[in-house]
């Protein structure tokens, strides 16, 4: 099964986890590899619970990648006003991702 679980930071300093099992991280990586290759890709993965969820892999030019939201979860992360990773995919592209073939199983 494509089990993974992506823990964000909690606050600046902090560590970041991905846990999966050996499927669940082969499918990030193939995920990972598209979007290097296409700019973006998405796959469905699955949680412990059995959830189902989309990942989306999107490569951000270097210039642009200072003006992302801060990542984390507490209040530090919460209030810091910057662009979503989603801002950074071409007209559609979104839309695209959530219906194509799953990257993360099928590269």
């Amino acid at each position: 099964m494509r089990s993974l679980h992506i823990y964000a930071q909690v606050h600046c300093h902090h560590e970041a986890w991905l846990a999966g099992t050996e499927e669940g991280l082969r499918a990030l990586r193939n995920g990972i590899d598209a979007a290097l290759r296409e700019d973006a890709a998405s796959a469905t993965a699955v949680a412990s619970d059995g959830e189902e969820y989309r990942v989306l892999v999107v490569k951000v030019a270097p210039e642009r990648f200072g003006k992302l939201k801060l990542p984390y979860t507490d209040d530090f992360g919460a209030g810091w006003l910057g662009e979503h990773p989603f801002m950074h995919l071409e007209r559609g592209v979104y839309r695209q991702l959530m219906v194509v073939d799953d990257r993360l199983t099928n590269p």
